[in-house]
């Protein structure tokens, strides 16, 4: 009875994946076959939002990594439908902006937070302060496991940016950039905020079918209703989704804050719900470690449809108390379950 099982379940498989799996699965793409996605204009992403959404190609690597299929279902009591479980590794790293000098300086540390971030090889990365100049070298350096979408925040001469990396198991189905203010739709200073504040939202489709729902952000630090009201922006639009949802970012407050009570109740924060678990700072001031920031202000929240098996802070320097940023990464394992249909 078992083997016919398995008979069966390797047919439905194989019927539908026959069907639905784009060639991004099926074989690997032709030269140029997948475009690397970003913020699209002239510059290597946007910087004023009169042309978000559009994309800047290039060639796709001759041999991307090839994405790993999901785990195998259950036959299905629906003999049309088959369900299956998604599970990802999500990396969260404020990269700590191009501004500093000696080790601190990118120029520096670059490389290494290059290699830090490919030595984990998270299926989705969300990245927070990078100015233009680094983006183009994290994009160039990563091209052969990571496309990339990246929103600037203004029109600075090397402005400060958002982006979100992920593998070529992935296409993109809808991206853009909002600011966290009360104009949202174009580029805007909220409320009692110092700077531009945005938020990068990239819908993703898997070539095995699933969909994910990413929002990246770097919350105000000085400002706090500035702070409060962009969260609840960016909640109030992630709440809409029809798809699991994640949202990463740089919060600039902690648990115990008016800023986490925003989402907590809508999204669950993978820490707490992570049976493997970690805790302690996010941010250490390059290894300053102020007791004001002694629990995580770096966080990975889901939708309740979506579980999460390992939180974690990589705790890691460079060498000899050098460190890749000012900010730990934090990564979470996520999985969440969604059914294919097919037809004969």
């Amino acid at each position: 009875m078992k083997k016919i099982k398995a008979i069966l379940l390797s047919l439905v498989l194989m019927l539908s994946m026959a069907i639905y799996l784009p060639a991004a699965c099926s074989s690997k793409p032709d030269n140029g076959g997948n475009q690397t996605q970003t913020g699209g204009g002239d510059n290597e992403g946007e910087n004023n939002g009169d042309n978000k959404g559009e994309n800047e190609g290039v060639q796709t690597p001759e041999n991307p990594e090839t994405p790993t299929p999901p785990e195998n279902p259950e036959l299905p009591e629906n003999p049309n439908e088959v369900t299956l479980t998604a599970e990802y590794s999500v990396m969260s790293f404020n990269i700590r902006t191009d501004v500093d000098g000696g080790n601190k300086a990118w120029a520096y540390r670059g490389q290494y937070v290059i290699d830090h971030i490919k030595n984990y090889g998270a299926d989705v990365v969300a990245l927070q302060e990078v100015k233009r100049s680094q983006y183009v070298t994290i994009k160039a350096e990563l091209s052969s496991k990571y496309q990339t979408v990246f929103y600037e925040r203004d029109n600075a001469s090397d402005p400060e940016g958002l982006a979100i990396l992920f593998t070529y198991e992935f296409e993109v189905v809808e991206k853009s950039v909002f600011w966290l203010s009360e104009t949202p739709e174009t580029p805007s200073i909220g409320w009692d905020a110092q700077y531009h504040r945005i938020c990068v939202n990239t819908l993703l489709r898997s070539c095995y079918g699933n969909y994910i729902n990413v929002y990246n952000t770097h919350l105000e630090w000085a400002g706090t209703n500035a702070r409060n009201n962009g969260l609840q922006l960016i909640v109030d639009r992630a709440k809409a989704s029809l798809h699991p949802t994640v949202i990463c970012g740089d919060f600039n407050a902690d648990e115990h804050s008016n800023t986490y009570g925003v989402i907590k109740n809508d999204f669950n924060d993978t820490q707490k719900i992570a049976p493997e678990t970690d805790s302690g700072f996010t941010a250490h001031d390059w290894g300053l470690f102020d007791p004001e920031w002694k629990n995580p202000i770096d966080f990975i929240f889901v939708s309740k449809d979506i579980g999460c098996s390992k939180f974690d802070i990589l705790q890691d320097e460079i060498s000899d108390g050098v460190y890749y940023s000012d900010h730990y990464a934090v990564t979470a394992k996520i999985n969440y379950q969604y059914t294919l249909k097919y037809v004969k």
